[in-house]
């Protein structure tokens, strides 16, 4: 669990958590709750934070992370002022550019946020995982409220759906993922404290996975799935003992028999939804982007700028965003801005598979199932979970030994101690 040290480390677990519980995962004005997380966001920042995302840390930093802040800062200044100066020569409006470079600097977060895990006793890394957890299932309770109905009635009723998109937000996904992996792992050492621990984390994940079901994501419950069953079966094939693997197995029988009824439901519900919507016109979408880069050559390099507009198919209306991170970037950065922003995804990943063991595997299943759903089917990469989930993988394949998952797999986990051997 989490150890909370110092002021620093309270307010920025207290911000996360004031996040999921009175903010909007795309806010169509300025609150009380993203006034008070932004003033907590920017303390926690700080000038050092501000340092390495304009300058990389060529100063303050010499030593830790030196490569990840110069690289990725020399990213960032491109990405903001390339387009920046599109934005210009078009004239855009200036609060449309504000609305897109608020969510960049989100996406570059681990640039602000870094340091604090390279400062002594402090637990950034806890801190991300549990508050972006609650957060999860904060929303979800909070679209449940919103729209009057209950977890248990998801299945049974019409399509439920609001305008307040509290489902899509990064962090339920996350958090139904991690915490159902969670009351998985707990188990492998049965107790009745073990028990009780699962049992929470079960259900705060099934009201996160809920709240989606409620709002029919495809692409997040298929991504829940594969999760689930990825760390099961490396979990039951990492346990030696043959008690334990029992016990597993009859918690994973007894839950798909009490779930059942509403899974079912909710399956068929997204057979329909998919034979009537498809795809939901993103293919439309991405073909649009293209026809408007491909207008002239410093377009097709640079994009429309920050702020730009462009006739969306989706919605047969001019708007600033598309559903993915790659057609966004595409639009409003070029070629160029697209290519950056892959390079950065993909040095992300790197760092996070590096340090990949067993002991992180539900945070990198979480965190990159959370991730590509904006990278290629939402517009989650605005909201700032989608920046902190990057921070958190960026710090575990920091805090990790290099790779040492695929050499773990192979040696499985001790039995209990007073636990006989069986062959």
């Amino acid at each position: 669990m989490i150890y909370i040290k110092s002021i620093k480390e309270f307010l920025f677990f207290s911000g996360i958590v004031v996040y999921g519980m009175f903010s909007y995962p795309f806010p169509q004005f300025i609150g009380l709750g993203e006034i008070f997380f932004s003033l907590i966001l920017i303390y926690c920042v700080g000038g050092r934070g501000v340092a390495n995302l304009f300058g990389g840390g060529f100063v303050i930093h010499r030593q830790n992370n030196a490569a990840f802040y110069q690289t990725v800062s020399i990213i960032f200044l491109i990405l903001i002022t390339m387009p920046l100066v599109k934005s210009i020569v078009n004239g855009w409006v200036l609060g449309d550019i504000l609305r897109d470079v608020v969510p960049l600097i989100y996406i570059f977060i681990p640039l602000c946020l870094l340091h604090l895990n390279n400062v002594k006793n402090t637990k950034l890394t806890e801190m991300l995982i549990w508050g972006l957890a609650i957060a999860g299932v904060l929303f979800s309770i909070r679209y449940f409220i919103e729209i009057r109905q209950s977890p248990l009635s998801v299945g049974k009723t019409l399509y439920l759906d609001n305008l307040k998109y509290y489902p899509y937000e990064p962090s339920v996904l996350f958090s139904a993922i991690f915490l159902t992996l969670k009351s998985i792992d707990v188990l492998k050492k049965i107790s009745l404290v073990n028990c009780f621990k699962s049992f929470v984390f079960m259900v705060g994940g099934l009201i996160a996975l809920s709240s989606m079901a409620g709002m029919l994501l495809r692409a997040p419950i298929f991504l829940y799935l594969l999760s689930c069953l990825i760390f099961y079966c490396v979990t039951v094939w990492k346990i030696k003992s043959i008690y334990v693997k029992a016990f597993l197995i009859s918690i994973v029988v007894l839950m798909l028999i009490l779930l059942s009824e509403n899974s079912s439901m909710v399956f068929d519900k997204l057979l329909e939804k998919t034979y009537v919507t498809g795809v939901n016109n993103k293919d439309i979408e991405l073909v649009g982007v293209i026809d408007v880069i491909t207008g002239s050559p410093s377009t097709f390099l640079a994009g429309i700028g920050w702020g730009g507009l462009f006739l969306n198919p989706v919605f047969d209306d001019n708007v600033r965003f598309t559903h993915s991170i790659v057609s966004f970037f595409l639009l409003k950065a070029g070629v160029i801005g697209l290519v950056l922003i892959l390079i950065y995804l993909i040095y992300v990943f790197w760092i996070s598979i590096r340090g990949l063991s067993y002991k992180n595997l539900a945070i990198f299943l979480a965190g990159w199932s959370s991730l590509l759903i904006g990278v290629n089917f939402q517009v989650t990469y605005k909201c700032f979970s989608f920046g902190a989930i990057m921070l958190l993988l960026v710090c575990i394949g920091n805090n990790s030994p290099a790779n040492t998952f695929f050499r773990q797999l192979f040696f499985r986990i001790k039995p209990l101690r007073g636990e006989r051997h069986h062959s």
